[in-house]
């Protein structure tokens, strides 16, 4: 048998070096795309209508599969919806952030995640939005660390204001 003098110690740190690299992007692409499937929020790109939606907007709301949606069939649409809004309710122990995210056009608002902590009056995190001709996303960042209740609602100032593609995420 020959045996043949390779130096191994040479090659030990790379090869550890590229399976960490490796081990390392495999997690985070599992962390990432567990994230991604976690949309708290349920019919979140309102392909069921005004389904698991609830506020005044959501009595008067309606929604269209005609085409012109940001992405999927269906968006949804109010007219008249001054001072109105449309929202989940999320019950739970919650920690870590939260990414509230929706795509609007049309008139303005804002889109708020509510909070309930510890028996402590709601505080919010929110973010106006202006009317636009075309599709805009508008995100919000929030932290309910600790907080038992929370909620993502779209206030709706504006003549016609159409909805798409809603979220509400973990993130890291």
């Amino acid at each position: 048998m020959i045996k043949a003098s390779v130096p191994s110690l040479s090659l030990k740190p790379v090869k550890f070096l590229v399976i960490g690299l490796i081990s390392s992007l495999t997690v985070f692409s599992v962390v990432a795309a567990v994230a991604q499937s976690r949309n708290l929020l349920k019919n979140g790109s309102f392909e069921q209508g005004m389904q698991n939606w609830d506020g005044p907007a959501s009595v008067n709301g309606n929604y269209d599969c005609s085409g012109g949606s940001r992405r999927g069939n269906c968006y949804a649409w109010f007219e008249d919806s001054n001072s109105e809004s449309i929202l989940q309710d999320f019950d739970g122990n919650f920690s870590g952030k939260y990414r509230a995210s929706v795509y609007v056009k049309g008139g303005s608002g804002s889109l708020a995640v509510w909070r309930w902590c510890g028996g402590q009056p709601p505080k919010a995190d929110s973010v106006n939005f202006d009317s636009s001709s075309s599709w805009k996303r508008v995100t919000v960042d929030t932290n309910p660390q600790g907080c038992n209740k929370i909620r993502f609602e779209v206030y709706l100032t504006g003549n016609i204001n159409r909805l798409d593609d809603a979220s509400l995420y973990p993130i890291f």
